[in-house]
């Protein structure tokens, strides 16, 4: 079968990539309303639901994208981006992100202020992460984390990203019509493809009250991929971030504001929060320098 060539434009990429989400995006919902009809418990209909949407919406895009357009013939399977990667760079990283939660606790106060989240939908997440029992949990650690991680992690670092970064690459290396490109040159390539994915990233979670702290989830999770070239570093830093969410609403719920212990630290101390994204941030300096080795 011929493959689409990689030079094509970043115009009719972005199409074809469009496109095939729409489509799997409404099927996976067809799908799931059908699935929660036919499942009496509605706990259980919402975490299936929700892992078919999760796996129709972000796997079958990335897998047709990896088709369509592979880098070379080695690249069609869709976990070719699962490289090997030591575990000091996982520990790292999963570390970085770690430090910066209490920095993006409360940066998230002030974004609530401009986009707060209506008690419907704030009420409806709670229920989600704290009703039922160990089984409940395990199946949204499963499906909140495991899940959600791996397939938004193929989707849009494994694609969407590639995507931004080599054309923006190949543009630049046009305009610029040289064959020795700099480090600094380099850098800001990445750095676009980084940021217009964090942003979509974001965007694609259709809560503004959460804009921020998710734009710069997605700027740390690409750069940890860039770098280390494995979905595993980003994927692993993914998971830790959702599923310590899924445990800490599960074990030190705050019911009255909606929420977990975890989402307050931080919001009431300025000093600790940026402390912690010192720490965090020469976290990423210390990931970029492994790498470098």
């Amino acid at each position: 079968m011929n493959k689409l060539n990689i030079s094509n434009t970043i115009s009719g990429q972005l199409v074809t990539f469009l496109v095939l989400t729409c489509a799997c995006v409404f099927a996976s919902f067809c799908v799931a309303v059908l699935v929660s009809y036919v499942l009496n418990d509605k706990m259980v209909a919402m975490l299936v639901s929700q892992a078919i949407i999760t796996l129709g919406s972000f796997v079958v895009p990335a897998w047709g994208m990896k088709r369509l357009y592979p880098k070379d013939e080695n690249d069609v399977k869709l976990m070719s981006d699962f490289l090997p990667v030591s575990l000091r760079c996982v520990a790292v990283a999963v570390l970085a992100l770690l430090f910066a939660l209490p920095f993006l606790n409360w940066m998230g106060t002030y974004t609530e202020m401009v986009f707060p989240a209506s008690v419907e939908q704030q009420e409806q997440m709670f229920s989600l992460l704290t009703d039922g029992g160990v089984g409940m949990l395990v199946a949204r650690l499963v499906v909140v984390a495991f899940i959600a991680a791996i397939c938004e992690e193929l989707f849009f670092r494994g694609t969407l990203q590639r995507v931004f970064t080599e054309n923006i690459q190949k543009k630049s290396d046009v305009l610029m019509d040289c064959e020795n490109d700099t480090a600094s040159t380099n850098t800001t390539k990445s750095l676009c493809g980084v940021i217009l994915t964090a942003l979509i990233f974001s965007l694609a979670h259709f809560d503004m009250s959460g804009f921020f702290q998710r734009f710069v989830l997605g700027c740390y999770l690409g750069f940890a991929f860039y770098w280390t070239k494995s979905l595993w570093t980003s994927f692993a830093m993914h998971f830790a971030n959702n599923g310590l969410l899924v445990l800490a609403f599960y074990y030190l719920p705050v019911p009255e504001k909606f929420g977990c212990e975890l989402d307050f630290i931080g919001v009431d101390c300025p000093i600790l929060a940026f402390l912690c994204l010192f720490v965090s941030l020469c976290c990423m300096y210390l990931l970029k320098r492994l790498d470098s080795k």
